[in-house]
């Protein structure tokens, strides 16, 4: 299963993130990726193994050495080939990738070897579970949306492509609108196109999204009731607002900033 906790910039994804995880920690196994600190040691052309790296590494207690050669044999080229054809596959045909028609032998290789670590992923997914006595493992990924839309889309596709294992939840931070640019900047379709075809064309993506994500979670920055938090941060720099400021505080902030936390903050 993938969930989405959905919002827009500042408005407290990671910290209901982090709020969830902490509720849950003892319940299940947690793996915890941030794709923003990767990207920032330059590796964001190699994301998509880098977290398999992380996943592998946190259920097999740093015991990867066979996985890790999986890993290594489909390697970037092979993870892009497979990226093409799976996007096709997710998509029902809605979206069309480019795919190298003259090496289909490529393909082939690299579809077995897709389906070999597969295989073991869902292996070392059931005996991290048995040998922990817990039922499932959750992987909460954060900032997803800090990163350049096409590389988020690309993200979300390995999520889909590799780890739909029993056992398995994922759950991210994203704004819904970088998803959507990236899917418009990788698959070519304008955003500004308001006629019937470019309409159509920003459903396909918008249909490819929603076939990724099970469950999206709105953060509901509209029913944020900011009052305490702004004493709180007013205190901060010495301010201390009676009860008959506090209204005018509050009304300046929904007129200008609304409620985004960080945007406040």
């Amino acid at each position: 299963m993938t969930i989405s906790i959905q919002g827009a910039w500042g408005s407290g994804k990671t910290s209901i993130m982090n709020m969830v995880q902490n509720r849950i920690n003892d319940k299940v196994i947690p793996v915890f990726f941030n794709t923003w600190q990767f990207s920032q040691l330059d590796l964001g052309n190699n994301l998509p193994i880098s977290m398999l790296k992380v996943f592998l590494n946190k259920i097999s207690n740093g015991k990867i050495d066979a996985l890790s050669q999986k890993l290594l044999k489909l390697g970037k080229k092979g993870i892009k080939i497979l990226l093409n054809a799976a996007t096709r596959s997710i998509s029902g045909g809605l979206l069309e990738g480019p795919f190298d028609k003259d090496h289909p032998q490529e393909y082939v290789d690299f579809t077995e070897a897709l389906e070999d670590l597969h295989s073991s992923l869902q292996f070392a997914a059931e005996e991290c579970c048995n040998n922990a006595g817990k039922d499932r493992i959750v992987v909460f990924i954060d900032d997803l949306d800090r990163l350049v839309p096409s590389k988020a889309m690309e993200l979300l596709e390995v999520l889909k492509l590799f780890f739909d294992c029993t056992h398995c939840v994922f759950v991210f931070t994203i704004d819904y609108d970088v998803v959507i640019r990236g899917a418009a900047e990788k698959y070519g379709f304008n955003l500004n196109d308001h006629s019937s075809h470019g309409q159509k064309e920003a459903e396909k993506g918008r249909a490819f999204f929603d076939k990724i994500i099970q469950v999206p979670f709105k953060v509901p920055v509209v029913e944020y009731d900011i009052k305490s938090y702004l004493v709180e941060v007013l205190q901060k720099i010495d301010i201390n607002p009676n009860n008959e400021d506090m209204p005018k505080y509050q009304k300046l902030c929904a007129l200008s900033l609304g409620t985004n936390p960080r945007g406040l903050k």
